[in-house]
């Protein structure tokens, strides 16, 4: 299994930050413009905490560019708590297993940290060597996104 983790700490309330990244608007505004994560229209709006678990949800493409197919992923809930956390326990044709922990945690100065743990394993098991710096550099995109949203301590 591949792992990483990337953490941020935010000039902003946790339930601010919570009413973006909980949500796929929030999450493509994140991953833009290095990819879109296309979604039915049923979970375009909703918040993931009003999402079911244990059971499958939906697929979306992964659009390499916002635009260029890359993997079509297999989106499924463990948990979610409303503006807290999520555990997403997905997998998708490139990726065998997919899990993405996301915790949100207030601070007492009325800031908050952001917590995106990743483990996967790839289908084809060298290739994981390959996509670990590519995801993990993602992520600290994402974050970095969120930064210019939101202000960083």
């Amino acid at each position: 299994m591949f792992t990483f983790e990337v953490k941020t700490t935010f000039n902003t309330s946790a339930n601010f930050v919570w009413e973006s990244i909980a949500c796929m608007p929030g999450v493509n505004y994140e991953l833009f413009p290095i990819v879109r994560m296309t979604t039915p229209k049923k979970y375009q709006r909703s918040h993931i905490e009003n999402w079911e678990v244990d059971k499958p949800l939906f697929t979306s493409w992964i659009l390499l560019g916002c635009f260029l197919p890359w993997d079509l992923h297999f989106f499924q809930l463990q948990k979610a708590e409303e503006e807290k956390s999520f555990n997403e326990r997905s997998s998708s044709l490139t990726q065998k297993i997919w899990h993405h922990d996301r915790i949100l945690r207030p601070l007492a100065d009325s800031s908050c940290e952001l917590t995106d743990k990743v483990n996967f394993i790839p289908r084809v098991a060298f290739l994981g060597y390959v996509m670990r710096p590519i995801f993990h550099s993602i992520f600290k995109h994402r974050h970095k996104r969120l930064v210019k949203k939101f202000g960083s301590v």
